[in-house]
């Protein structure tokens, strides 16, 4: 068990390498219906990482500045973005916790934060 100020310390670092999620649209590449994906985003390793959360939307639909969607359907949308950043970020604290973050490389993390395995 850790105590809460070795949990800030962790915490903290994880911050101040900005390794942490973020929401975007994925415009990239635009979707047959005109869509993006919206996408989480980490920079890991100096690897810039893009994870698919099953949504997509119009640029007009999408709020870029707070990363949520927007609309009369957006609250579900937003529902599901919101607990896969939030799984993503467990895991990254969970890894970082156990000092297994530095011998990851950028794909295996990225495996680990899709599949959600962090047994490896």
């Amino acid at each position: 068990m850790i105590t809460t100020n070795e949990f800030f310390d962790i915490y903290t670092q994880m911050v101040t390498n900005k390794l942490q999620t973020r929401t975007l649209l994925d415009i990239r590449r635009q979707l047959k219906d005109g869509t993006y994906h919206v996408a989480l985003y980490l920079n890991f390793k100096g690897k810039q990482m893009y994870i698919k959360t099953g949504i997509s939307a119009l640029k007009t639909d999408f709020d870029s500045r707070t990363g949520t969607l927007l609309g009369k359907n957006a609250r579900i949308g937003n529902q599901v973005i919101h607990s896969k950043q939030i799984r993503a970020d467990n895991i990254l604290l969970e890894l970082s916790m156990a000092n297994k973050l530095r011998d990851l490389t950028p794909e295996k993390l990225k495996n680990i934060i899709e599949t959600g395995d962090i047994n490896f």
